[in-house]
């Protein structure tokens, strides 16, 4: 990485400030060629007032800082340049700043510089392209968390754990018979498996991570006139559907957004299932996939039907988002609380009775003998909304209020690598139970230590690194 690298490292879009960003060894003198009256000797770290010089035209005064290596972001000498905001404006002064002697950088190039220069571990480096995406303030706070380095210390305490477990195998098996003081089989066993159960554990606390970081989607679906424009409505806080008694209204899904325990998520509203043919047929199968697609199936049922309604409300949609494999309605496996897997890929499910306001209490005992647990609601006096959002929070791990995210894996390739950390460690701890011969305890910890050195980046393949830094925004 020889040549210098510029970007604009703000977002695009007018704004008070706007900010170029140069890295690399001419870092410096790309600087000074666009600032001409800057002194002769520039303090590292230090905002200076300078004029922006462009083919001889001074075309903005701007705040300058030169930050010189290795005390940098990027670990190379770093400058930028402060300027008034705008789109436009912005882009001159990049023009003028290759001109100068800079490329463009590439999506993600300077945290990828960081990382080569071993500034940021691999955990952080993915951090940074959650905290600029991160669209929900829990997703913030994980986000920010790893980039403090919550994430690397756990991985690098497990890794120091496995490498003292392989030094004591591998001095068994190197010096057999030397009298030498070596760990007891037992013992062995034992701290391997505690090996596996942290690794297994920051495993799973994916199923968390991912829906901070990606966002929950959550489908409302249900028999014609179930209700469920009018729950979309009432969770929104503002008419989004349009609502009407007459059966059928919603023709296609309707999307709304809303943050709920700091969490952002997509509300969809889907048409009831009937049989319609043409366009319209064509509508309700688009939103059959996207239901399909969603963290959480909310099922709608009217608690006004009565027990003919239970049926097409629970059943239908059974079949329809879930396929009917003979369960009773209700909440199937799951994590607890009121929602569970609705036994479609994983996909969690929330039963909810509406329109609980217009019938009495043995009417609504009787929806519960026929559809099993359920969040009783009503949308139009908001009764049991607040039940209904910790419900679906719940079907998919992510508690109201929030928890413990100080160190919560936010990437499939982490959850994966961890995952093959506790195989392996549970293999080792195993076989050192068992008395299996030290070589395949040792291969079985070596397996182990390779997926924790590649969370952190550590000896891996170019490719996992352009996958990582593909997902990038330029500038950053």
């Amino acid at each position: 990485m020889a040549d210098t690298i510029a970007a604009i490292a703000t977002a695009a879009g007018a704004g008070g400030v706007g900010i170029i960003r140069i890295s690399g060894p001419d870092a410096e003198l790309v600087l000074r060629r666009v600032a001409p009256g800057l002194p002769a000797v520039v303090e590292s770290h230090r905002l200076t007032l300078a004029r922006v010089v462009l083919a001889g035209q001074v075309v903005d005064q701007a705040l300058v800082v030169l930050m010189r290596a290795p005390r940098s972001y990027t670990g190379e000498d770093v400058a930028e340049v402060h300027a008034h905001g705008g789109a436009v404006h912005l882009g001159r002064l990049l023009e003028g700043v290759l001109a100068a002697g800079a490329r463009a950088a590439g999506p993600g190039e300077f945290t990828r510089r960081a990382f080569a220069a071993g500034r940021i571990d691999l955990t952080r480096a993915e951090a940074v392209a959650d905290l600029v995406a991160a669209e929900g303030e829990r997703a913030v706070r994980v986000a920010a968390a790893q980039l403090a380095g919550g994430l690397e210390r756990r991985v690098r305490g497990l890794r120091a754990e496995v490498v003292a477990l392989l030094a004591e195998v591998e001095a068994t098996i190197d010096f057999p018979g030397e009298g030498l003081e070596l760990i007891e089989r037992g013992e062995l066993s034992r701290r391997a498996g505690l090996v596996a159960a942290g690794a297994r554990a920051l495993a799973q606390s994916f199923r968390v991570g991912r829906v901070l970081r990606d966002g929950l989607e959550v489908a409302l679906v249900g028999a014609p006139n179930a209700g469920k424009s009018s729950l979309l409505n009432a969770l929104v806080g503002r008419e989004r559907a349009v609502v009407s008694a007459e059966p059928g209204t919603t023709r296609d899904f309707v999307e709304a957004r809303v943050s709920w325990a700091g969490a952002a998520v997509t509300l969809i509203d889907t048409p009831g299932e009937r049989e319609v043919g043409g366009v319209e047929g064509r509508a309700l199968e688009l939103a059959r996939v996207r239901a399909e697609q969603a963290d959480v199936r909310v099922v709608v049922v009217d608690a006004s039907a009565g027990a003919g309604g239970v049926g097409v409300g629970v059943g239908a949609n059974r079949r329809q988002v879930t396929g009917d494999r003979g369960q009773a309605p209700g909440h199937e496996g799951g994590s607890g609380g009121s929602g569970g897997s609705g036994g479609g890929e994983g996909r969690a499910e929330v039963v909810v009775l509406n329109k609980c306001d217009v019938v009495g209490e043995a009417e609504r005992a009787l929806m519960r003998e026929r559809v099993g647990a359920a969040v009783e609601v009503s949308a139009l006096t908001g009764a049991g909304l607040g039940e209904l959002v910790e419900a679906v929070l719940g079907a998919v791990g992510v508690a109201e209020g929030g928890g413990d995210e100080t160190v919560v894996v936010t990437s499939a390739r982490q959850a994966e690598l961890l995952a093959g950390c506790a195989v392996a460690a549970t293999a080792a701890s195993e076989g050192a139970a068992r008395g299996a011969h030290e070589e395949l305890v040792a291969a079985d910890l070596r397996a182990a230590l390779v997926a924790l050195s590649a969370v952190l980046g550590e000896g891996v393949g170019e490719d996992v690194i352009d996958a990582v830094f593909a997902r990038f925004c330029i500038g950053k």
